[in-house]
């Protein structure tokens, strides 16, 4: 039942940091509240948890690799999209925080997400 709860909770928070960068570019036209921005980080995070603390260290690192790798994909998106709007090539429809805001916390996750992968066990 955890698993199944984390990954619910994943996908609204992955749902929830695409609305995040839809809106701007205008492909959302439907007002983005103030919880969806709560919710892409929190959701994101407690997803990953959910899913990854029940399961073994090889599928703890298959995990961490798959959130590292949204997170990352998010992050890509949201400077594509900085990049036509600030370039002109899409006109903004808002104004563009939310765009910084899912770059920033993409990289930030998907940073931490892939170093801890890597990250070698140490031996006694």
């Amino acid at each position: 039942m955890l698993i199944l709860t984390g990954l619910i909770f994943a996908c609204i928070g992955t749902a929830s940091g695409a609305l995040l960068l839809l809106r701007p570019l205008g492909l959302w036209s439907l007002p983005v509240g103030p919880a969806v921005w709560v919710l892409y980080p929190l959701l994101s995070l407690l997803g990953f948890l959910f899913v990854a603390l029940p399961t073994g260290v090889s599928t703890a690192r298959v995990l961490c690799r798959v959130f590292g790798t949204t997170n990352a994909v998010l992050a890509a998106a949201a400077a594509i999209g900085l990049f036509l709007t600030t370039t002109g090539l899409v006109p903004a429809q808002v104004a563009t925080f939310s765009l910084w805001y899912v770059l920033l916390i993409g990289l930030l996750a998907a940073a931490t997400a892939l170093t801890v992968n890597t990250a070698r066990p140490v031996q006694e």
